[in-house]
């Protein structure tokens, strides 16, 4: 579970934990948090581990992957949820939409699920799979759940305002 440590991905790491998967809970950035989703997935009877690994690095993405397969239950799903994004006002400072802004997000949400999706190819490929043991992937991520879209709001409202 990339982004497993708090939010929707904590949220989504303890249903999965509850279902009786065993869960890998990831956190590019805060151990603590990660080994704090694991701990309250432990509290709530589930099993699982903390991995670490920026998903818009692809060779640490590999090695989660391969570490989380190698564990008691293995890996049966993946679920993209890490995610990243800065609020810009676009149609008002288009120029705060920098290069270095749009790599940063493009490497952690689209070039992070792929990688992702890669890594996790590799150990499920050779496993049998039936109606009941059928690999997953799942991709989610949203930061505008807790920060809301406010360019969306304001691109609107910009629409339906009058045209010059």
């Amino acid at each position: 579970m990339t982004g497993g440590a708090t939010g929707i991905g904590l949220g989504a790491a303890l249903a999965f934990a509850r279902a009786g998967a065993a869960v890998g809970v990831d956190d590019s950035k805060n151990e603590a948090a990660a080994a704090k989703a694991v701990e309250a997935i432990r509290e709530a009877g589930g099993c699982a581990i903390a991995v670490q690994a920026d998903v818009a690095r692809e060779p640490e993405v590999t090695a989660m992957v391969a570490r989380v397969a190698t564990e008691p239950g293995g890996l049966d799903i993946l679920v993209n949820n890490a995610g990243w994004t800065k609020p810009v006002q676009l149609h008002r400072n288009l120029a705060g939409l920098t290069d270095d802004l749009l790599d940063t997000v493009s490497a952690v949400n689209v070039k992070g699920a792929f990688s992702g999706v890669r890594a996790a190819i590799t150990p499920t490929a050779a496993l049998p799979t039936t109606a009941e043991t059928a690999d997953a992937i799942f991709r989610l991520a949203t930061t505008s759940a807790a920060t809301g879209a406010t360019i969306i709001v304001d691109g609107g409202l910009t629409a339906l305002g009058p045209r010059t």
